[in-house]
């Protein structure tokens, strides 16, 4: 028996029972957002997070959530709110 059977690597986009799920319902990416549900659904709705369906489910791929959140504009302040 070879010593390296203990030491492989797992591939790519292996499914790992501890982890994070690949896919979140709208529901829970409201949840993780921090929004409403009716927010999450108009950003899926119009494109804005990505959605796959599976069966007549509407999901968000763990990806898609981090990407979104990636390109969120940071915490800079409006005129309005830097005038008062």
């Amino acid at each position: 028996m070879s010593g390296n059977n203990g030491s492989e690597t797992p591939a790519a986009g292996k499914i790992d029972s501890d982890s994070e799920p690949m896919l979140y319902s709208v529901e829970r990416v409201a949840e993780k957002l921090g929004i409403g549900k009716r927010t999450a659904w108009d950003l899926v709705w119009a494109g804005v997070i990505p959605s796959k369906r599976l069966g007549n489910r509407r999901l968000v791929t763990a990806q898609a959530l981090q990407e979104y959140v990636a390109n969120l504009p940071d915490g800079e302040k409006s005129p309005r709110r830097a005038a008062a």
